[in-house]
C-alpha cells in the first residue's frame, strides 16, 4: 500500500497507523516529496516503515508511479496522507482481487459523521462515493490494481496537477469494481474559511487538468447541477438517518461548490497555466 505524502504534513502518523491497524498483512511504503522529514516524522511517532523521500515536489502521478516501482506486492492501492483506511479496507480489496477483479474502487465517508461542516464538504467532493450508492450510479475512484493490469495500462501521467486517477481510468480495458465495504475517510477542514480556500485551490487544479486533458466533467459543471446530482446522489447513497444531516448540510455544499466554480474560472484566465 502506497502512502501518498507532500511536504511530511503531520497528519501522515495517521494515515500509516490506519494502515498498520489492518486485519490483513500489507506492505506499506510512505511516497513523501516537496519536502520535509516523513521518516523522521513516523519515527517519532513510534511508526516503522519504508519512506520514499524526494526534495523535488512531485504531482500525484509521478508519486503513484514512484510507489509502483518501489514495492513488490501483487496488488497495489494508494491512500493519501489526509486519509484514513477504516477496519476492512484492506480485507475487502484482497477478497475481491483474489475473486477475479483486477481493479476495486472504494466508498468515501466524513470525518466527523454529525458535523454540518464536514458534510457540506464530503458531499462536494464525494456524493459520487457514498457507500450506499448501487454500482451503476457510483464514480469508481480510490482504486486498488493488480501488478498485472499496472503492467498492461502503463503508467499514470506525472504532467497532470490533478486528474491523475481520471486519466487512468479512461485507459483501463474495464472500469473498476464498486467495492462499498472498502470505506475510506478524508480529512475534512476544521474552518468555513479553510475549507473555502481549499476548493477554490481545487477548482484551479482542476482547470489546470481540464485544459491539458480535454475531458468532460465527472458531474454537471455546473452548481445548481451540480447541487441537483448531490441530492439525487443522497436520495440513493444514505440511509434515511444520514440523508437527513446530509440535507441540512446542502447549503454548505452549494458553498463550495461555488468557490470551486471560481477556482475554475480564474484558472481557466491563468495564461500560466497550460
Amino acid at each position: 500500500m502506497v502512502v501518498l505524502a507532500l511536504g511530511a504534513p503531520p497528519e501522515l502518523a495517521g494515515a500509516v497507523r490506519s494502515l498498520l491497524a489492518q486485519d490483513a498483512p500489507l506492505e506499506i511504503l510512505v511516497v513523501n516529496s516537496g519536502g520535509g522529514d516523513a521518516a523522521g516524522l513516523l519515527r517519532r511517532a513510534g511508526l516503522a516503515v519504508p519512506v520514499e523521500e524526494r526534495a523535488e515536489r512531485l504531482f500525484a502521478g509521478g508519486a503513484r508511479n514512484l510507489g509502483i516501482a518501489r514495492t513488490n506486492a501483487p496488488l497495489v492501492a494508494f491512500l493519501a496522507s489526509d486519509c484514513r483506511a477504516l477496519p476492512g479496507w484492506a480485507a475487502e480489496r484482497l477478497r475481491l482481487h483474489t475473486a477475479g477483479h483486477p481493479a476495486v474502487a472504494s466508498a468515501m465517508v466524513p470525518d466527523r459523521p454529525r458535523s454540518l461542516l464536514a458534510w457540506g464538504q464530503h458531499l462536494a467532493l464525494y456524493a459520487g462515493r457514498l457507500p450506499g450508492l448501487p454500482a451503476e450510479g457510483a464514480l469508481r475512484y480510490g482504486a486498488s490494481y493488480t501488478r498485472a493490469l499496472l503492467r498492461q495500462v502503463g503508467d499514470f501521467a506525472e504532467a497532470l496537477s490533478s486528474g491523475e486517477d481520471s486519466d487512468y481510468l479512461a485507459r483501463l480495458p474495464l472500469p473498476p469494481c464498486w467495492a462499498p465495504g472498502v470505506l475510506t475517510q478524508h480529512l475534512t477542514e476544521p474552518s468555513l474559511v479553510a475549507a473555502c480556500r481549499q476548493f477554490h485551490a481545487r477548482g484551479r487544479r482542476h482547470a489546470t487538468w481540464m485544459r491539458g486533458a480535454g475531458r468532460d466533467e465527472a458531474a454537471p459543471s455546473g452548481v445548481g447541477q451540480q447541487l441537483a446530482w448531490v441530492r439525487r446522489q443522497i436520495a440513493q447513497g444514505l440511509p434515511p438517518a444520514q440523508q437527513r444531516l446530509a440535507r441540512r448540510a446542502l447549503p454548505l455544499t452549494r458553498l463550495f461548490l461555488w468557490c470551486g466554480a471560481r477556482g475554475r474560472r480564474a484558472g481557466a484566465r491563468d495564461p500560466a497555466l497550460p
